[in-house]
């Protein structure tokens, strides 16, 4: 990894995220990331032309616009544990509803998926039991860019899964309301027993981060 941060590739890398719209501010943020990583997997590597790079764009960068109301990925995977903690009662429907928008939270920043994808999550095909956890899986005509999609569910997520496959996706597959439709394999299910689609979906992260945070995080279609 060392020997790839040169000057060459490490200009290229700016001009590329330059290319496609990226604030120097972000580009500062990539490179931090860079640094680490590189860092990480290899003790041989010298930091010190990175963090040049690193220091002369962030004495440039300007804020584009506020982002007081950006929240970071540990204070969303939190209220997601949160959410899921607060759900007790198998009988309360709201408490079942707690539950799965926490783990959807939980698993959207853990698992940065295309909003198609993970509406459209399906027990057997895209969640796969491995030994004691899990494997999401998607296939190439499922991604974006074509490429097949295969990685074990996060630690932290296996067993708020099986107590959501368990215990709360059954409640609301029990569920009636007068516009249900069969849920079959979907993981994600609403509150009147049908598929949670993508409208519903999106419309309970902004709910639920908007009493969390006073503003709502909205996804936009992907």
């Amino acid at each position: 990894p060392a020997e790839r941060c040169t000057k060459a590739n490490l200009q290229a890398y700016i001009d590329h995220l330059r290319g496609v719209g990226n604030s120097d501010g972000t580009i500062v943020n990539r490179l931090g990331e860079l640094l680490a990583v590189t860092a990480a997997l290899d003790p041989a590597f010298d930091p010190r032309l990175l963090t040049r790079y690193i220091a002369t764009l962030r004495s440039k960068a300007r804020p584009v616009r506020s982002k007081s109301h950006v929240r970071s990925a540990n204070e969303l995977v939190d209220l997601g544990v949160r959410l899921m903690e607060s759900a007790t009662d198998p009988a309360n429907l709201d408490h079942a509803l707690a539950f799965r928008d926490g783990l959807i939270i939980a698993f959207l920043i853990l698992h940065p998926l295309r909003r198609r994808n993970l509406v459209n999550f399906e027990l057997g095909k895209n969640l796969l039991r491995q030994g004691e956890g899990y494997m999401v899986s998607f296939a190439g005509s499922e991604t974006k860019n074509g490429a097949p999609l295969e990685l074990p569910l996060a630690d932290m997520l296996v067993q708020p899964m099986n107590q959501y496959l368990d215990t709360w996706r059954p409640v609301l597959v029990a569920r009636q309301g007068r516009w249900t439709r069969p849920v079959g394999a979907s993981v994600w299910v609403s509150s009147d027993g049908s598929p949670l689609g993508e409208e519903g979906m999106s419309g309970r992260i902004e709910l639920r981060t908007l009493e969390a945070f006073g503003k709502a995080i909205r996804r936009g279609r992907s």
